[in-house]
């Protein structure tokens, strides 16, 4: 059973449209509260306020056009630690340092004005 739940949560995250996730949202619920059983009824519960009512925007259709990983913030920081840094732990003292007078004005300078990910709106 905790199979076949993983594989209707993994379902509804490949969703790309708003109207179907909130469909299929309400048939996961109906499905899961059938079984009648108060483990199951507990986790649907949660699942359902902590993951629909307030953080819905786990699904792929939530936000279109935008990464669904964060794997572009983590290559940023993959780049702050090997160029500004060097993999090394830094006290946060020095780490602002760093931080206001290297990596804020280098990207501050390398800022494309014409994109609209890297352009203040």
């Amino acid at each position: 059973m905790k199979a076949e739940l993983r594989r209707d949560i993994e379902f509804m995250q490949l969703i790309k449209n708003e109207t179907i996730f909130d469909a299929a949202i309400k048939l996961f619920q109906q499905k899961w509260k059938a079984k009648e059983c108060p483990l199951i009824n507990n986790f649907i519960d949660y699942f359902i306020n902590e993951w629909y009512m307030s953080n819905k925007g786990w699904f792929e259709g939530f936000a279109i056009g935008y990464p669904s990983s964060n794997n572009a913030l983590e290559a940023t920081n993959g780049t702050i630690k090997s160029l500004y840094t060097f993999r090394e732990r830094l006290p946060v003292g020095e780490f602002l340092s760093v931080l206001e007078n290297d990596i804020i004005h280098q990207l501050s300078r390398e800022r494309n004005t014409d994109d609209p990910i890297t352009s203040q709106n």
